[in-house]
């Protein structure tokens, strides 16, 4: 591979394309905030169906997901 080509991320991965990959007439939407799940939902199956909504909106998602409960 090119020094100047990355390979491309794990498939269970979603990450931000490099900036200069950004379609200009993009937005970026940046959310800060709380998801609240029922208790039999692990964190695991929250992140697979976000996954899911954001890779059947064809859209990417650059940030971290944790379980706050406790906090």
């Amino acid at each position: 591979m090119p020094k100047d080509k990355k390979p491309p991320p794990p498939d269970n991965i979603i990450l931000f394309p490099n900036v200069e990959l950004i379609n200009p007439q993009s937005r970026l939407i940046e959310v800060d905030g709380v998801v609240e799940i029922p208790d039999s939902i692990t964190l695991e199956q929250f992140e697979e169906a976000f996954a899911k909504f954001i890779e059947l909106n064809d859209w990417y998602f650059d940030g971290g997901i944790e379980d706050i409960t406790n906090e």
